[in-house]
C-alpha cells in the first residue's frame, strides 16, 4: 500500500511540474500544488490511521497478551486480560479465550476463595456476552462461552449459547456433545439422547461422540443398547 501511495504521489507531482506549471498563470499553479500538497496529506492521513488500527493496535494488544500471561498471580492476569478486551483491538477474540481459560483455571482449584471464583465468573459474565454480540459468527468463542458456562453449572443458560454455535455449525460433533450434557445436568435426557445419537451418526469413529452416545443411552435407561 505504501508503495501504491508513493507512487501515485511522484506521478501527480511530475504531472503538476510538467503541465501545471509550464501551462497556467502562476496564481492557478500556485492554487494547483496546494490542491495536490492537500490531497497528498489526506491520503497520507487515511493511510497512517489505517496502520494504526490494523497493525499497531493489534501487534500492542498481542505484546499486551503475551504480558499478561506472564503476569504472576490469577486475579492480576485477569484484571491484565480484561484490560486488553477494553483496548478494543483484532486481538480481543484471543483475550477472551484466554480469559475464559484463566478464569476455569481458578474456579477448579479447591485452594481458591470462593469470593475469588464469583469474581472470575463475574467477570467473564461480563465480557463474553459482549464480546459475542460484536462477533456473533464466530463459533469458537460462542462455544467456548457456552462451555465455560455448564462447567460453572450455569447449563440453562450454556444451552443458549450452545444452541447459538449448533446454528452456526450444525454438524460440529463437540458443539452437539457439550449441548447434550447441557441438557443431561438439567435432567432432560430425551433431548440429550436424541444429540448424542445425532453426533455419534455423523461420524461412529469418533471415540468421543461414542462414549458419550453409550454413556446417554445408559443414563436414559437403555442398558441392553448401550451394550
Amino acid at each position: 500500500i505504501t508503495s501504491y501511495l508513493l507512487f501515485f504521489a511522484v506521478l501527480g507531482y511530475f504531472h503538476f511540474r510538467s503541465v501545471g506549471v509550464s501551462h497556467q498563470p502562476q496564481s492557478v499553479s500556485a492554487r494547483s500544488w496546494l490542491q495536490f500538497m492537500a490531497l497528498t496529506g489526506a491520503i497520507l492521513l487515511v493511510f497512517g490511521i489505517t496502520v494504526y488500527y490494523v497493525n499497531v493496535r493489534p501487534w500492542q494488544a498481542n505484546q499486551k497478551i503475551i504480558g499478561a500471561l506472564m503476569t504472576r498471580g490469577a486475579e492480576a492476569r485477569l484484571t491484565r486480560l480484561t484490560q486488553i478486551i477494553d483496548f478494543g483491538t483484532l486481538g480481543a477474540t484471543e483475550t477472551s479465550e484466554q480469559l475464559i481459560t484463566e478464569a476455569l483455571k481458578i474456579n477448579q482449584t479447591k485452594e481458591a476463595p470462593e469470593e475469588v471464583k464469583k469474581i472470575t465468573i463475574n467477570l467473564v459474565r461480563k465480557y463474553l456476552p459482549k464480546q459475542i454480540l460484536i462477533a456473533p459468527n464466530n463459533i469458537r468463542l460462542t462455544l467456548f462461552y457456552g462451555s465455560f458456562l455448564r462447567l460453572i453449572g450455569d447449563n440453562r443458560e450454556a444451552i443458549k449459547y450452545l444452541e447459538q454455535a449448533r446454528l452456526l455449525a450444525p454438524q460440529k460433533q463437540p458443539i452437539l456433545i457439550e449441548l447434550a450434557q447441557a441438557y443431561l445436568a438439567l435432567g432432560e435426557k430425551e433431548s440429550a439422547l436424541k444429540l448424542a445419537r445425532e453426533a455419534y451418526e455423523l461420524e461412529p469413529k469418533y471415540s468421543d461422540a461414542v462414549r458419550f452416545y453409550i454413556f446417554a443411552l445408559t443414563e436414559s435407561g437403555q442398558m441392553v443398547k448401550a451394550k
